[in-house]
């Protein structure tokens, strides 16, 4: 259900496996929101516009191919070549860093919240957040076999 995002059968699955462990308020959210299952959970809200939004820029740079191999590529040091030549330089760009410094983005769409962002920025420019926090990954972690939400948000980027 949360690996791929979706399940045909939420409504039954909700009723009779997961209602007996939620709260009555929580239940009654999930009625109303069923069919966020039904396609892609990962894309609704605002966490799914900033999914969106990276797809077009990926798009629009020309380098959706490389997402998807690096999501794929054979090991790391693949990866990391893939990350370095070509997907860093789109993530790393001006207008995507600009972005980013926006509270209001940050909070809605990435689920940054204000207290949070402050500290953040106590400790240097989001610039400098974004590179020491994902430079790392590429040369780290192989996402192919790693950690599932590695990817999970590359897979769901080059959907």
């Amino acid at each position: 259900m949360f690996g791929n995002g979706r399940i045909p059968n939420f409504r039954a699955i909700l009723d009779s496996r997961i209602a007996p462990f939620i709260s009555s308020t929580a239940y009654q959210f999930w009625r109303l929101h069923e069919d966020d299952f039904s396609s892609s959970f990962y894309l609704c809200g605002y966490s799914g516009w900033a999914i969106r939004l990276t797809q077009i820029i990926f798009s629009l740079a020309g380098v959706s191919k490389e997402v998807e191999a690096i999501c794929h590529a054979d090991n790391i040091v693949e990866q990391a070549r893939i990350w370095r030549e070509k997907i860093r330089p789109i993530l790393l760009n001006p207008l995507v860093v600009a972005l980013l410094k926006n509270p209001i983005f940050c909070w809605n769409a990435l689920g940054v919240p204000l207290n949070q962002r402050r500290m953040l920025l106590s400790e240097g420019s989001v610039y400098e957040f974004i590179r020491d926090t994902l430079d790392p990954l590429a040369s780290a972690y192989h996402f192919k076999t790693g950690a599932y939400f590695y990817l999970l948000v590359s897979s769901l980027i080059y959907l």
